[in-house]
């Protein structure tokens, strides 16, 4: 009962994704987030502070903790220029464990074999009658997902998959045609195997898909491989990633530490 009903306020993770919405960004399979949401070098679709929002939300476990909901009031875009009628945001996340449960604030991106996940999510979030290019707008968004995590004899494999729909984008993605205030979907996949104890090879793939006319598809995949030497918060990666929008490829190889105390 002590986790049925909490309640947390400040400056927090919005809770419509998964990838950027209850994931630390400290254990990630991948090097970073998804492209729509902030990685590498993009911006995120939905309003906020640096992939955040001013907000209270109201949380919790039931169903013996294998259901956690999550439902966020906030500030979104505040400024008058943007949000000339002061509307509030509203956000709420689902998510049910079938197997082993997630009950704090954040979940890992992977759990080396720890845990035996399989959880379904799903997602929304909204702000009315904002000043988006221009012109005002509703901004809202929806999502559905699965994560898998599950030790198989000596390996353990994980696995994602996500899809977004999103109404009047209120940022531009980089180098992509989904631009503010237009509508389009996002797909992403990742997977990974850990082999040996701290080795740890994984593929990532999405696809960004405006709805409008004489607009192209943006493609984002790679490769990489982690090291751990003691958890995700010690651990070494390097991945290869290209990111193509139809009319430009470019490549980018990231090697990165993480030592932590």
């Amino acid at each position: 009962m002590d986790n049925d009903l909490m309640v947390q306020a400040g400056r927090m993770y919005v809770p419509l994704t998964r990838n950027y919405g209850t994931t630390s960004t400290k254990s990630l399979l991948t090097t970073d987030l998804d492209w729509g949401q902030g990685g590498v070098r993009s911006g995120i679709f939905y309003p906020g502070k640096v992939g955040r929002d001013d907000s209270v939300t109201l949380w919790g476990n039931v169903v013996d903790d294998k259901l956690q909901y999550r439902f966020m009031v906030g500030e979104g875009e505040e400024s008058g220029a943007v949000n000339p009628d002061d509307r509030l945001r509203f956000a709420g996340r689902l998510s049910m464990n079938l197997f082993d449960t997630e009950t704090a604030w954040f979940n890992a991106g992977t759990y080396l074999g720890k845990k035996k996940i399989l959880a379904l999510g799903a997602g929304f979030d909204c702000q009315d009658d904002l000043v988006i290019a221009t012109a005002k707008k509703d901004y809202s968004a929806y999502t559905v997902d699965v994560y898998l995590d599950v030790p198989v004899d000596a390996f353990a494999v994980t696995a994602e998959a996500a899809y977004i729909r999103i109404n009047n984008a209120v940022s531009s993605l980089t180098w992509s045609d989904l631009t503010a205030g237009t509508d389009g979907d996002i797909f992403s996949l990742k997977a990974g195997l850990l082999v040996a104890g701290n080795i740890q090879p994984f593929v990532h793939y999405e696809t960004i898909m405006p709805d409008e006319d004489a607009t192209d598809d943006m493609n984002i995949y790679g490769f990489g491989c982690n090291y751990y030497i003691k958890g995700p918060a010690n651990k070494l990666t390097a991945e290869w990633a290209v990111a193509d929008n139809d009319t430009e490829s470019v490549d980018i190889f990231t090697v990165q530490a993480a030592f932590g105390f």
